[in-house]
């Protein structure tokens, strides 16, 4: 009789590992559907202002991802957290244009002692910020009474801002993204981008989905490259094209259209072979 498994050594809930990895592993598959949307010319950059960050030739994007279902204000620490990061980014860089995205599962929820009304949540209001000057007042205002708690440079800067230069430097560029749907929702967004990317390319969409398990895993790989941690469009391509997934549609349009000549019989095994996810061009095995 074999022996009876040994049970495992006790552990402490606190110090586990699985948020920690959900975590990662969502923050990863928002990265993968990034690189999906990159535009010519674009560049994704995986852990290095932010979570991961996207420039071009005169722009840039920092997003910073929370896999969090925390219920969030104003003062949550992470929101402080977005908040000075984006002003930061944007003394250091100068010119360019930067926009940050601040992405949570959560939901915002109203400040204690309601500063901005009864039942008004201040990152409600952030959006409306952007073009009302009387909601970019009140949020000023409420920030000047929260810099103890942030850095004193930025405690500095919200003394002396004006309205118009807080509408400039936060409200506009900063986007609090929130509610965002777990890592199946990311997952069935990126099958979209894919059939999308597909189609523009001239890619069966189905065997470029085929491919989303090995993005996944390049994505995961430049992540943990001590340097160099960058994907372009380029990349994109190289990707589908090692997993051995591309099927370039006119081959597919010029093969349903020697099917259609075909017996009735033989032309319905044929349509049936092309629907299928086997139908992929490969290379041939070595003799």
């Amino acid at each position: 009789m074999p022996d009876e498994p040994r049970p495992p050594l006790p552990g402490d809930p606190m110090r586990q590992a699985d948020a920690t990895l959900l975590a990662f592993h969502f923050q990863l598959w928002h990265t993968v559907l990034a690189w999906l949307q990159l535009g010519p010319g674009d560049r994704l950059w995986i852990e290095q202002a932010e979570d991961f960050d996207v420039t071009s030739a005169d722009t840039a994007t920092a997003v910073q991802v929370s896999h969090s279902l925390r219920r969030v204000t104003l003062r949550d620490e992470k929101v402080r957290e977005a908040i000075f990061n984006c002003w930061r980014l944007q003394q250091e860089v100068g010119r360019q244009s930067i926009q940050f995205r601040y992405l949570t599962r959560g939901e915002a929820t109203v400040e204690a002692g309601e500063p901005f009304g009864a039942g008004n949540s201040g990152l409600k209001l952030w959006s409306a910020a952007a073009s009302d000057p009387d909601v970019a007042t009140r949020l000023l205002h409420f920030l000047r009474g929260e810099s103890a708690h942030f850095p004193a440079s930025f405690g500095h800067y919200l003394e002396q801002a004006s309205v118009a230069d807080a509408i400039g430097s936060l409200f506009s560029p900063l986007i609090f993204e929130l509610g965002s749907g777990d890592t199946s929702v990311v997952q069935d967004a990126v099958n979209v981008q894919l059939a999308a990317f597909a189609e523009q390319e001239g890619i069966m969409p189905a065997a470029a989905i085929k491919a989303r398990d090995d993005l996944f895993q390049r994505v995961a790989s430049t992540a943990g490259q001590p340097a160099d941690r960058w994907l372009t469009r380029a990349h994109l391509h190289a990707t589908l094209a090692a997993s051995a997934a591309v099927v370039v549609r006119p081959e597919f349009e010029a093969f349903m259209r020697t099917a259609a000549e075909l017996e009735p019989s033989l032309r319905a095994l044929a349509e049936m072979v092309a629907g299928s996810d086997t139908f992929i061009e490969s290379p041939l095995p070595p003799p």
